[in-house]
Formats: C-alpha cells, structure tokens, sequence
C-alpha cells in the first residue's frame, strides 16, 4: 500500500524551491568540477611542457660541460705531448753531442795513431 501525502501549497513551494535550490547547487557543482579539470589539464599540461623544457637545459648544460672537460683534457694532453717532445728533442741533443764527441775522440785518437805510426 502506498501512502500519499498531501502537502499544503505553502509546504509545497517550499519544497519546489528547495528542490530547485538543490538542483541549481548541482548544477553550479558541476559547472565548477568541469572548470576545475580543464585548469587540471592546464596546470599538467604547463609542467610537462616545463619539464620538458628543464630536461632539455640540463642535457645541453652537460653537453657544454662534456664538450668544455674534452676540450681541457686535449689541451692538457696537448700541453703534456709539447713538453714531452721537448724533452725528446733535449735528448736526442744531448745524445747526438756525445756521439760528435765521441767521433771526434776516435778521429783524435786515430789521427794520434796515424802520426805516430809516420
């Protein structure tokens, strides 16, 4: 069985408006959650682009880096290879003075050699 109530029209416009109120407060919720997701999508959207944005920064500041290291070691290594030639050069100096001396001394001594003998 069901029961009907009756409602006086004071009762029922009370609760017209009530349920009106409601509706247009559901309605405005919604209108408000759909803002919400779209400055949602905004805001995502904005930091990925940003991030992106910072991953492509740090991996050309290591680049720079990278490249700015070689470009030091090869000078360096540079540097180090000059220094070693020179010392080389000092020493292949020093050696082929020696080996003049020493041929002089043998042209000395055969010389020495050759006079006595005469």
């Amino acid at each position: 069985m069901a029961h009907q109530i009756t409602l006086n029209p004071e009762d029922e416009r009370m609760v017209e408006e009530s349920l009106r109120a409601i509706f247009e407060a559901e309605k405005k919720a919604g209108a408000m959650l759909e803002s919400a997701e779209r400055e949602r999508s905004k805001i995502t959207e904005s930091a990925r682009v940003e991030a992106e944005e910072l991953r492509k920064k740090a991996k050309n500041n290591a680049k720079k880096k990278a490249q700015k290291l070689l470009e030091e070691y090869r000078k360096k290594a540079e540097d180090e290879a000059r220094e070693m030639m020179k010392k080389t050069q000092r020493q292949i100096l020093a050696m082929e003075r020696k080996a003049r001396e020493r041929q002089a001394k043998a042209v000395r001594v055969i010389l020495d050699a050759i006079s006595k003998v005469s």
